[in-house]
């Protein structure tokens, strides 16, 4: 069901709020992996944008591609760790559905709208404080645009699915 919605304005900023009962986002373009015939992780880059307890460890389990290491960074507000890049910087109107599990309870979320590593959005979902949070980094600087205290909750271990429908400036995240 949709956790959030924000619609990014002009000026840069975003008005973001709960989504509406019953509302679902639009998706006209979908891109999934799943080939590993493009080589290791089936073509994702690895990226690591966080310092403490680097670089992260990745490896290939059973045609999913797992990152094991407690890798974090100094920025709480970026929030940021590692994260596997895929897609193309010349999607706008997209969707992005993953199928997630965390055997910690650190952060597990999603990477969207990436232009290059300072500029870009993401998602994360927090079962140590049971946040939700939407962060906009920008040439480097991360600014909040939603979180919620009650929305960030996952069961350790258990798999879960998380979507980012992106249509014009409107972000809508939903999970199962």
């Amino acid at each position: 069901s949709p956790v959030a919605r924000c619609f990014e304005l002009a000026d840069g900023s975003a008005d973001c709020g709960p989504c509406p009962e019953g509302y679902h986002g639009g998706i006209s373009e979908t891109f999934s992996s799943g080939d590993y015939s493009d080589g290791p992780y089936g073509g994702w880059s690895i990226v690591d944008d966080g310092d403490i307890d680097a670089p992260s460890s990745w490896s290939e389990e059973a045609g999913t591609i797992v990152q094991s290491s407690n890798i974090g960074g100094d920025v709480d507000l970026a929030l940021d760790g590692s994260y596997a890049l895929g897609g193309d910087t010349a999607w706008t109107d997209y969707s992005l559905r993953a199928r997630l599990k965390n055997l910690d309870d650190d952060g597990i979320g999603l990477i969207f709208r990436h232009r290059d590593e300072g500029s870009y959005y993401r998602f994360v979902l927090r079962r140590e404080t049971g946040e939700a949070r939407l962060v906009k980094r920008l040439e480097g600087a991360a600014e909040i645009l939603w979180s919620s205290d009650a929305s960030g909750t996952y069961e350790v271990g258990e798999w879960f699915e998380l979507e980012v429908a992106l249509e014009g400036s409107s972000i809508t995240i939903s999970r199962d």
